[in-house]
């Protein structure tokens, strides 16, 4: 497969990060949120509602119609023109989902343009809900909302009920506004979110594992959409932040990659693994025993990389790291790229990733 034409695809949708979702325009919301974090977020509540209100859906679909439904939405000319030039596969998958949005009344589309307006009025009331009235909100997003019980959902959500489902989904829309800790160090303006990453780590699993028949595509965009939700609690964290403030003196730039002996590896590794689990058990202690368990099972299984679709969206989550590093080492001159080609080249390991990530080079310098 040529991996060149997916990358150019990848470089446009980098402008949904920065592009307010229109329908929070729309809504006149304060410092709306990016186009990713409202698809990362819409992807997330959607699957959530579904499990907890035990409706009959193809989760694989559902969550596929998640991640691409702002541009059949939205106004992505450049955007929808590269689809054209990606590999006939993925191209007839993206173009087959942008025509159900457009064109069918499946249940699943109902599903997630529901979710998607159930996560825009959630944010209006987030951010505008002590200057509005209850009332005319909830008149406007009953008229909008056309799945009645996502509806419930969020008429609950305005009377401030106790609800574990809405007050978790409430607790994620933080990871929006959570920049990333490692261009936080190298002092990145506005630098990308949890939420923004997250968003290109799914991204990536259904463009590069859609076509495998070894792996559960579904599990997989699962375990994207939740693995850094530990931050929320946790914070972000890079492998610098676990040295004293004296060691710290020798990576002051950055530029090196930290080294330790196996043991203290190990040891620094429970400690995180017992940080992020105190996080996780926090965020997740009042959802529904059934909800509790899978988000947990689908945590440990990437976190220890038990299974096959745990390894891959592990090297996913590290070529989006790389990907965004290369588009900041083209924007700022001294910005230490060498770190983070050590780190990919350590961590990718699967065949057709390396062979993705050699492509990447190739564009990038070229």
């Amino acid at each position: 497969m040529s991996f060149k034409n997916i990358i150019n695809f990848l470089k446009e949708t980098e402008n949904l990060k920065i592009l307010p979702y229109p329908e929070s325009k729309e809504l006149k919301v304060q410092n709306p949120s990016s186009c990713a974090q409202h698809i990362f977020r819409t992807g997330l509540t959607t699957w959530l509602l579904i499990k907890n209100l035990n409706l009959k859906a193809d989760l694989n679909k559902v969550l596929s119609l998640a991640l691409v439904h702002d541009l059949a939405q939205g106004d992505f000319p450049s955007l929808i023109k590269s689809l054209d030039n990606l590999p006939e596969e993925i191209r007839d998958k993206l173009l087959s989902l942008l025509q159900e949005l457009k064109e069918k009344e499946s249940l699943e589309k109902k599903l997630v343009l529901a979710g998607s307006l159930f996560e825009a009025y959630l944010e209006l009331w987030e951010k505008e809900g002590a200057r509005l009235e209850k009332e005319k909100v909830l008149t406007q997003a009953e008229n909008k909302i056309e799945i009645k019980e996502f509806y419930q959902k969020f008429k609950l959500a305005l009377e401030k009920a106790k609800d574990p489902v809405i007050e978790f989904i409430f607790e994620i829309g933080k990871l929006k506004n959570l920049p990333r800790r490692g261009w936080i160090i190298r002092k990145i303006p506005d630098p990308e979110t949890v939420a923004d990453h997250t968003f290109t780590v799914t991204l990536l699993s259904l463009l590069l594992l859609s076509n495998r028949e070894d792996i559960d595509l579904k599990k997989a965009l699962k375990m994207a959409l939740i693995h850094e939700i530990c931050a929320v609690y946790a914070g972000d964290y890079t492998p610098h932040d676990i040295f004293s403030q004296g060691l710290l003196r020798w990576f002051r730039s950055f530029t090196q990659k930290p080294r330790l002996e196996v043991a203290k590896k190990q040891k620094l590794f429970l400690q995180i693994y017992k940080r992020e689990t105190k996080s996780l058990q926090k965020l997740i202690n009042k959802l529904p025993v059934n909800l509790q368990g899978e988000i947990l099972s689908l945590w440990i299984d990437f976190v220890e990389k038990r299974s096959l679709e745990a390894q891959l969206v592990d090297q996913l989550n590290c070529i989006a790291t790389y990907l965004k590093a290369l588009e900041y080492s083209q924007k700022y001159k001294d910005f230490p790229l060498s770190i983070f080609v050590e780190n990919v080249y350590h961590f990718v390991s699967d065949q057709s990733l390396i062979d993705f990530v050699q492509e990447l080079n190739s564009e990038f310098s070229s």
